[in-house]
């Protein structure tokens, strides 16, 4: 019973010859635990090299079982569970050795690791699907608890006669960030007779002066007037750099801590639970469990939907942004596109474009139309996988594929018709299309979904179910899953020209009668800061 003959059975399951099972037996039945832990993760590895995912998974959740779910196995846990599609599994195994640096206090490594359940979902299924796990919530406000802030001096009786208000915000090294968009649509408007405001970021200042985004971003606030408080890493661990950022926040005085992405990265829910404001207020701009948490004291969301499920006290002001002006502006000549050419665009990150369904109805539609095209910005040809099943010879070059971009906008200038994604729809790239005078086409958003569930998400269809849509518009928007009437929409719209500009007009009034006021907007958020700030505390005139 040597490590021989049982490296010899290994070599045996890898290249597939038969032999007895039981010859197994006595090194799964060795006394040893240890011994157990070495023959079964050896056996997993074997069975992973033989491309045998389902018998690999047995030895590799009982080597997990029997190590106490050691940090040294998660890495072949996962690549083993991914192959058999089992994600829920890869969320728990994060969250347990989360669970277990928690308690050993390891903030650092906890935050790590609660932070890869979080987002495992979304990570592994290319999808924007997000749950709420209160556990990794609440250990997060325990950890947090011994270094909270617990009074502050500067609340006090007397009348108040300008709010300081911190927004963290989340974002500043991504690219086109959404996030960064809105609020710098709303600070730069705050009257400043009233509202002192500053930027703080969990991101370190040497992350930041590193990235090209992350410098762009501060020009742009630069340029709106606001100040932003960068903290340089100059502690050990990340747990000690996010509470000198709660304390570079609190040393602000705020009144109120405004989180623009509470639960998209949990770095951020740790300087929450460190409380450095007596009031903190969220903003929602997608799923929930991305951006609200019962620890708020209330937050703002863009469309009403978000109230049904908002886990606290929640106030609804309509979004409202500037209209983008491109560097440059592409002529149809640059992508081959004829000037008869009827051109649809699809545009958003990489996690809208994951369902066939809505690529099979656009798809028919191009064959249906000789001159129509079909721009896609947000992922490259080669994804999703199974678009390459569907794309045929008489449609591929009709498509174009471009990745996420910071010129996007440039490219959407040459679009006639913009396509909601699905499904989940999109957002701020709404408000472009409706400013260049293009026709939206979307689905209604479906209430009768949990509304953190983003498959069921449409911010066109939650303007058209509240109003803010003109009624000459309310017919593009499809009833939900009617990927029928979907390309009736569609095909009208490529074949009238006449409809499609008089669509297009009014989508363009729309936006600015409703979404083109960003002064509005701000106007609108600060008076949820006074009434929330009253209620909680009072004596703002």
């Amino acid at each position: 019973m040597g490590l021989e003959v049982f490296d010899n059975l290994l070599r045996k399951i890898i290249t597939d010859e038969l032999f007895d099972f039981s010859l197994l037996l006595p090194y799964l039945k060795m006394e040893s635990k240890k011994d157990r832990i070495f023959v079964n993760t050896n056996l997993a590895i074997a069975y992973m090299q033989k491309q045998d995912y389902d018998q690999a998974k047995v030895f590799i959740n009982r080597a997990w079982l029997l190590s106490g779910f050691a940090d040294e196995l998660l890495n072949l846990y996962i690549k083993i569970h991914f192959q058999t599609n089992d994600y829920n599994e890869i969320r728990e195994a994060y969250k347990r050795i989360g669970m277990r640096k928690a308690k050993e206090n390891k903030i650092q490594e906890a935050l790590f690791y609660f932070q890869q359940s979080h987002m495992a979902m979304a990570l592994l299924t290319k999808t924007d699907n997000y749950e709420y796990d209160f556990d990794i919530l609440d250990s997060i406000e325990r950890l947090a608890k011994p270094h909270q802030y617990m009074k502050y001096p500067w609340i006090t009786s007397s009348k108040k006669e300008k709010m300081r208000i911190a927004y963290l915000v989340y974002g500043m090294l991504q690219t086109n960030s959404a996030i960064i968009r809105v609020i710098n649509n709303i600070v730069q408007y705050h009257d400043q007779s009233n509202f002192e405001v500053v930027i703080f970021s969990p991101d370190t200042k040497e992350q930041i002066e590193a990235s090209q985004d992350g410098k762009q971003h501060m020009e742009i606030f630069e340029k709106s007037g606001v100040r932003v408080v960068l903290v340089e890493r100059n502690s050990a661990t990340m747990d000690e750099h996010l509470r000198s950022v709660a304390a570079q926040i609190y040393s602000f005085q705020p009144d109120i801590l405004v989180f623009s992405t509470l639960l998209a990265e949990l770095n951020h829910y740790y300087i929450a639970s460190l409380r450095p404001a007596p009031i903190m207020l969220g903003q929602v701009s997608g799923p929930l469990p991305q951006f609200a948490a019962p620890l708020l004291d209330a937050t703002i969301s863009w469309c009403l939907g978000e109230c049904i499920e908002t886990p606290c006290d929640n106030y609804v002001v309509v979004a409202e942004v500037e209209k983008v002006l491109p560097s440059q502006t592409y002529h149809r000549s640059q992508l081959n596109l004829t000037n008869d050419a009827v051109v649809m665009i699809m545009a958003g990150r990489h996690t809208k474009f994951q369902d066939a369904k809505i690529w099979q109805a656009i798809f028919e539609v191009l064959r249906l139309n000789d001159k129509a095209y079909l721009i896609v910005v947000g992922i490259q040809g080669n994804e999703p996988k199974f678009l390459q099943d569907m794309i045929t010879a008489d449609i591929q070059h009709r498509l174009l594929f471009f990745p996420y971009r910071k010129d996007y906008f440039s490219i959407m200038g040459v679009a006639d018709i913009f396509i909601d994604t699905y499904p989940s729809g999109g957002g701020q790239l709404l408000f472009d299309a409706m400013s260049l005078k293009m026709p939206i086409v979307s689905f209604e958003h479906d209430y009768s979904k949990p509304f953190f569930h983003a498959a069921s998400r449409s911010v066109m269809g939650e303007y058209a179910a509240s109003g803010n849509l003109k009624p000459e518009l309310l017919p593009l928007v499809a009833k939900r899953d009617d990927f029928a009437q979907f390309k009736e929409i569609v095909n009208k719209l490529i074949l009238d020209e006449t409809y499609r500009k008089q669509c297009g007009e009014m989508t363009f009034q729309c936006f600015q009668a409703v979404f083109n006021n960003p002064q509005r907007m701000t106007r609108n958020c600060e008076k949820v800061y006074v009434d929330l700030f009253n209620r909680k505390i009072g004596n703002f005139t």
